[in-house]
């Protein structure tokens, strides 16, 4: 009984390609779940998915509890609230950098609308939000002086790592 129902269950079939939709040639929910059980991903690399493109935020804040976790082990932290409240300000800072590409303020148009005019947004560069060290550390919430881009590297490092990894196994890149 269990044997006939996983048959019945799961595609004959490895080939992701004919698992599409065959109406108006959408993808669906279930494609994607599909695509997603086959990939093999790790956690973290489904939490960055799930919460870059389908902008997830209970995966994105399991995405963030596993790095801060991790990291605050890499830097050397112990239970000083003021260093683990910096990683954790470090890491949802590279996060938010890492997901969220698009402008803010003109909503990733590019442009501003006022009244009398349409200006470009200062604040981007084709409707990507442009990071400045300024931007960072008002993230992490110290002074631009204080702001430890080694530390922030490493975490944008392991950011780009969970990316690129994740679309490798997707066979996106």
């Amino acid at each position: 009984m269990k044997a006939e129902l996983l048959a019945k269950l799961l595609p004959s079939s490895c080939d992701l390609s004919s698992t599409r939709s065959k109406s108006h040639d959408s993808i669906t929910s279930e494609d994607v779940l599909l695509k997603l059980s086959y990939a093999r991903l790790t956690n973290n690399e489904l939490y960055y998915v799930l919460s870059k493109f389908l902008n997830d935020d209970s995966s994105r804040g399991k995405i963030y509890f596993n790095l801060v976790k991790e990291l605050k082990i890499l830097f050397g932290v112990d239970d000083d609230l003021v260093s683990n409240d910096l990683v954790s300000n470090y890491v949802q800072a590279g996060i938010t950098e890492s997901i969220i590409i698009k402008c803010p303020f003109c909503n990733g148009t590019g442009v501003l609308l006022f009244k009398n005019s349409v200006e470009n947004c200062p604040h981007c560069n084709e409707g990507n939000f442009i990071y400045t060290d300024l931007i960072r550390s008002s993230f992490v919430g110290v002074k631009e002086k204080d702001f430890d881009k080694k530390k922030y590297k490493i975490i944008m490092d392991k950011l780009e790592d969970i990316e690129i990894s994740a679309l490798n196994k997707l066979g996106d890149t």
